[in-house]
């Protein structure tokens, strides 16, 4: 799988584990805030007023503890981890990382493989 073949793929997962936080709406945002008060990105930099300024797959499949252990989202949390599993597998997920930083990865990670590390 070359490189644009992978953006695509992240890409698609990124938009599903989207479309599943929009429908089921764990967060509660209202007037800006989350349910806990202030967002989990809070302090990230590709955090801008009208929400994240970047795709970061990484962040769309994260959910705070106090989400994770409600039952309602158990099926929300099941279908998110199998995108992860996905995007894992293929090596798609930084911490809080731009796409440009997603390229940047996976050519560094494609010259290391290719020159035998």
């Amino acid at each position: 799988m070359n490189i644009n073949q992978k953006i695509k793929l992240h890409n698609r997962l990124y938009d599903y584990a989207d479309k599943l936080i929009k429908e089921h709406n764990p967060c509660k945002i209202k007037n800006g805030k989350c349910i806990r008060g202030n967002f989990c990105c809070y302090g990230c930099k590709y955090l801008t007023e009208n929400g994240c300024s970047t795709k970061c797959l990484w962040c769309k499949l994260w959910l705070c503890v106090h989400l994770r252990r409600q039952p309602e989202h158990r099926s929300l949390i099941l279908k998110l981890r199998k995108i992860e599993r996905a995007a894992r597998k293929k090596r798609l997920i930084i911490e809080r990382g731009s796409g440009e930083d997603l390229i940047r990865y996976l050519k560094n990670y494609l010259q290391l493989k290719n020159s035998g590390f």
